[in-house]
């Protein structure tokens, strides 16, 4: 219904616009003093002609009209010197025609101006008010938490009774585990979401590109997220750091880092097509290796529409 909203206010502007226009008309009409008649036209021209070969042979020219007198030589050479009548040309005279308009002309012109330009105004008014109505209405989906657990053996021994840090390894037989939360903070649903992601042990900086997406399969999730609502997933690293991984990880500077790539797909309620890509590390720049599980946002790879 809202796709057919702006087509219908600019129709209804249009059509208010037509009637202003058309209680205020504007008279352009030449002056009834140059007609444009073909057939007159063609008889003066032969006339002109006619009296133009007689006058160059020296004879005299006698014009006769019936039940009328004769023309002296005076009157024959005044004839031949008249030009006939041109067509109306719009463009030649138009200065003219501006000039016989009268007052309540121009008033009526300016009228059908200036409601032209309001309908033009009114138009981009109500294209704006409808595309801020959407942006207010759309889904907008992005990662709210992540945190990184079961990373590395804490540097000092936790004290008895202490609770466990959150980058401490808890299950020695796993690598580290994510856990992401996808929020809808929009104010529609969030139609058709897919959230990949993917978690991986590289080099810092990063030099080689990152994966791309999976392409959706059989096993593939697709759902749709309400307004206000949290989707969670949990990714693990399929292998367990060794020490020397983990002493990249913790050496001044560091050189590897564990990445967090994602990408977010879904339709909006506008069925516009939405993304959102995410890339996150962990390494001793974002906090204490084994003891923190905070993650920090990437240079690169975070972008949305």
């Amino acid at each position: 219904m809202s796709r057919w909203l702006l087509p219908l206010l600019a129709l209804l502007a249009f059509a208010t616009s037509v009637s202003v226009v058309t209680r205020n008309p504007v008279p352009l009409r030449p002056s009834t003093e140059k007609q444009y008649r073909p057939a007159q036209e063609k008889a003066a021209q032969s006339q002109s002609n006619a009296d133009q070969s007689n006058k160059k042979s020296g004879q005299a020219i006698a014009v006769q009209q019936p039940n009328a007198a004769p023309q002296t030589g005076a009157e024959a050479n005044a004839r031949a010197n008249k030009q006939p009548d041109q067509p109306y040309s719009w463009v030649e005279n138009i200065d003219g025609v501006a000039a016989k308009l009268s007052t309540g002309d121009w008033v009526a012109l300016t009228a059908s101006v200036v409601a032209l330009l309001q309908f033009a105004a009114l138009v981009g008014t109500i294209f704006v008010m409808v595309l801020n109505g959407r942006r207010q209405l759309r889904a907008y989906v992005f990662l709210d938490t992540a945190d990184l657990i079961n990373v590395a053996p804490p540097p000092e021994p936790i004290a008895e009774g202490q609770p466990i840090p959150n980058g401490a390894r808890r299950w020695p037989n796993m690598g580290p585990v994510a856990i992401l939360r996808l929020r809808n903070s929009g104010q529609t649903p969030a139609y058709d979401l897919i959230h990949w992601a993917s978690i991986q042990l590289r080099e810092y900086p990063l030099i080689t590109p990152p994966p791309a997406p999976a392409p959706p399969d059989a096993n593939t999730t697709v759902f749709s997220l309400a307004p206000g609502t949290i989707s969670v997933k949990n990714i693990a690293m399929p292998i367990i750091l060794s020490d020397v991984d983990i002493a990249e990880l913790r050496a001044t500077p560091p050189t590897k880092a564990i990445y967090i790539f994602g990408r977010v797909t879904y339709r909006d309620a506008f069925r516009k097509k939405r993304f959102t890509n995410y890339r996150f590390r962990h390494n001793a720049i974002s906090g204490n290796v084994g003891v923190s599980g905070e993650l920090t946002g990437a240079d690169e790879g975070n972008s949305a529409n």
